[in-house]
């Protein structure tokens, strides 16, 4: 009995700490942003910009020497290298975030800065239409909103671009607090040694994933709930208590009252749930519907009570997206079915690896294919960035990535096999909702014909599935050559 109260009383006190660290990550990330503010719009930002890449290189050579050391010595472990990775992962978010102008988080820019003001300073109201981006559930903007009037402060001068780029600490504080929470959630999986390792690189050192730091957007947080909703949900499935379920129902409700589509994550809970729910009814254990209605009282009003808002207000429908004009840059409703799907110009891809909204530019732009490892590769460069990556550089990132990508489709199906036979449901489970989160894309990218709906970062979930497929094959055919290899060394024993 005393046992159990002391584990007891060692989990609250290392959940406190817990708390503490994540309170100190993001003051540290607002003190860097603050400190360095004073130079974004002036000639010493190059600066702040080289001294932020010189640190990056040391944490990356940093942690590869670090490595080296521990194997030279014979000391290395997967925990220290999974550590090691991390690390250097969050140090590469926030001084990526420190070395990119305001530019560069400029995706609809100007209705996210109007939203983020009606939440900045005393002013703290909704919008009282649906215009432009006011179509989105206020959490993103509340959360910055917040942020930036913290941030006047200290720049009482600062105008609304300005304090809109306080959107950077928030979704660099995401970005952060995303990669820790895959990081418990690979651990909660099962996935140990290389295997976690191995599964554990793709999200940490993925491009789309550094780039959420500085989008001026709602993405890096709707996809912080999302991946924070299926830790909760794995947690409760090995341990069903109404802690885990009451935190995965306020992951999903604060997911969908930032972004509408986080609503997906309901594909992965509701196999899940189905499944908890056979079993206990043959166990005939009837409190588990409790739970399940406790996770629509909390999940439902929270995700909800914006949309049904709109619905009264502006009649704006459920799932409504801002159309935008026909006939722009963009539009590419007069191509094809066959030309934006059915075809693989590769060439094309290295010719052009930047996505571009200009067809005078690249006659083949409108393809979804190409667009979505453009975007996976260099995120939104060529549309709203200015930088110079030389041609051979671009295409030797396209190659990376493109091997990349095969491996991690060819450890799919891997993992889907594995996880057929061994009845993996968590496995299945996000195979599943991945593959809905894959169509509902390629129905979007249809239904609304533009180049911006060819867009990885409405999908960036698969590269966490991904890493957890990659991390399950390796353990799991590690594990039966470990059989086969136990089997003939007792049959030799035997003989």
């Amino acid at each position: 009995m005393d046992t159990d109260q002391n584990t007891t009383s060692r989990k609250k006190i290392w959940h406190l700490y817990e708390s503490l660290i994540y309170i100190g990550l993001f003051v540290l990330i607002f003190a860097l942003y603050t400190l360095t503010f004073p130079f974004r719009d002036a000639d010493d930002f190059a600066i702040v910009q080289t001294v932020s890449s010189i640190l990056m290189g040391v944490a990356v050579g940093g942690s590869i020497v670090l490595i080296v050391i521990k194997a030279i010595r014979k000391k290395l472990t997967a925990g220290f290298v999974a550590m090691c990775i991390l690390v250097t992962a969050i140090a590469i978010r926030i001084l990526f975030m420190l070395l990119v102008p305001l530019v560069f988080g400029s995706h609809d820019a100007g209705g996210n800065i109007y939203y983020i003001e009606h939440f900045t300073g005393s002013r703290f109201e909704l919008p009282d239409s649906n215009w432009s981006q006011y179509y989105h559930p206020p959490l993103f903007h509340m959360f910055t909103g917040m942020t930036a009037t913290a941030f006047q402060l200290f720049f009482p001068e600062a105008n609304a671009w300005q304090l809109a780029g306080t959107s950077f600490i928030v979704n660099c504080f995401a970005s952060v607090m995303m990669l820790i929470i895959i990081f418990k959630l690979f651990k909660t999986l099962g996935l140990k040694g290389k295997a976690f390792v191995f599964a554990f690189l793709m999200p940490a050192f993925s491009f789309t994933f550094v780039l959420m730091s500085v989008f001026m957007n709602n993405e890096a947080l709707a996809i912080m709930f999302t991946v924070a909703c299926v830790f909760f949900i794995v947690r409760w499935y090995k341990n069903p208590g109404f802690g885990n379920i009451i935190f995965a129902a306020l992951c999903l409700g604060l997911g969908m009252m930032t972004k509408t589509s986080a609503v997906f994550v309901a594909v992965f809970a509701a196999i899940v749930f189905l499944t908890m729910l056979i079993r206990k009814m043959k166990e005939k254990d009837a409190m588990i519907l409790f739970q399940f209605l406790v996770f629509v009282l909390i999940a439902v009003p929270i995700g909800m009570w914006f949309q049904v808002r709109n619905l009264i207000l502006f009649d704006q429908p459920f799932g409504y997206v801002l159309r935008i004009p026909e006939g722009i840059d963009q539009w590419l409703g007069d191509l094809t079915v066959s030309e934006r799907y059915l075809t693989f110009p590769i060439a094309n891809l290295f010719e052009f690896p930047f996505l571009i909204h200009n067809r005078d530019i690249n006659p083949l732009y409108g393809n979804v294919c190409m667009n979505t490892i453009r975007t996976f590769s260099f995120g939104e460069i060529g549309v709203f960035w200015h930088m110079e990556i030389p041609q051979f550089v671009a295409a030797a990132i396209l190659t990376i990535n493109l091997l990349v990508l095969a491996i991690a489709i060819v450890f799919t199906f891997i993992a889907l096999i594995c996880a057929i036979k061994k009845r993996n449901v968590i496995i299945l489970a996000i195979f599943v909702f991945s593959l809905a989160l894959l169509g509902s894309y390629l129905y979007f990218s249809y239904d609304y014909p533009f180049v911006c709906t060819a867009n990885y970062r409405y999908i960036m979930f698969l590269t966490v599935a991904f890493g957890a497929f990659i991390g399950y094959s390796i353990q799991t055919i590690a594990g039966r050559k470990k059989k086969i290899k136990d089997l003939i060394i007792e049959t030799e024993e035997t003989i």
